[in-house]
């Protein structure tokens, strides 16, 4: 496309240009003066086009496929979401994908890695859970779980009674744009877990901080909330001094300060995994 501005490709076709441009592609090269302005727009040109997906519309259809086709034989039952406009990239918008995915009480995937990342957000159900790497992740309705480009990963659902309905998010459109993506299957089918659940939480679900002891050593505190409870907070030192600064139910104390603070009463000081506890009501309120 040519355009009469200056600083924009507005080169005239010749004879003498033509000629070129046939030598060039013998060699597998082109000009880009001829296709500068197409694939350089003045604005984004997106090839996406609105669509609203409504999850009571979609809900019976995601409970329907779990009866139809079989987790060992569908790989990932998922139903996808795809844009009208992005058909030919199996993609929602852009160069994402995302899908609802079901599994049946009891059932488990087989585990799987692939050069996209994904991430998971649980709508419904409970007893689900991933394993990651060997570590063993459950979740619950509002759950939010990611899954890291290339690692080892499958899922299932412990409930005896209800399914589990989660959306997947993955960039396997853009993977692929790259070619880049691939695809494995677990030579052991299933991972082995480690024995200790939902490691990953306890190490990052919350901040760290390393407060000096009396000797000049410091030990690690990893707090994370106890499931069910939200405001309980526990504490387990990474590594211990030693001096052995046990860090036990009975050292937690709440200050007066508002909002409350949990606190390390051995330390003497808040730490930062100490975060504070606010009602719900009045986060996001006025003047607060």
């Amino acid at each position: 496309m040519r355009e009469d501005i200056l600083g924009r490709s507005r080169v005239e076709d010749t004879d003498e240009l033509v000629q070129f441009y046939r030598r060039l592609e013998t060699m597998g090269a082109g000009a880009l003066w001829t296709v500068a302005n197409d694939i350089e727009p003045w604005y984004p040109q997106p090839k996406s086009v609105p669509m609203l997906w409504r999850y009571e519309q979609l809900r019976p259809s995601v409970l329907e496929s779990a009866s139809l086709v079989s987790g060992d034989d569908a790989g990932r039952r998922v139903v996808m979401l795809v844009n009208d406009g992005r058909k030919d990239l199996s993609a929602a918008v852009g160069l994402l994908y995302t899908g609802l995915q079901i599994m049946n009480p009891g059932e488990s995937m087989t585990a799987h890695r692939h050069a996209a990342s994904a991430l998971r957000f649980v709508i419904e159900g409970e007893g689900a859970w991933t394993i990651v790497d060997g570590d063993r992740l459950e979740a619950g309705a509002r759950d939010f779980l990611i899954t890291p480009s290339g690692t080892w990963h499958e899922h299932g659902n412990d409930s005896a009674s209800s399914p589990v309905i989660w959306q997947d998010g993955l960039d396997i459109p853009l993977v692929n744009t790259l070619d880049a993506n691939f695809y494995a299957v677990h030579p052991e089918l299933h991972q082995q877990p480690g024995k200790v659940v939902n490691t990953s939480l306890r190490e990052y679900g919350s901040g760290i901080l390393t407060p000096p002891t009396a000797d000049g050593a410091s030990v690690t505190p990893r707090c994370w909330p106890t499931r069910g409870s939200a405001p309980t907070r526990r504490c387990s030192p990474a590594r211990r001094s030693p001096t052995d600064h046990r860090t036990t139910a009975s050292s937690w104390s709440t200050s007066t300060r508002s909002p409350a603070v949990r606190s390390c009463r051995r330390w003497a000081r808040t730490c930062s995994c100490c975060v504070p506890v606010r009602p719900r009501s009045r986060i996001g309120t006025p003047g607060r």
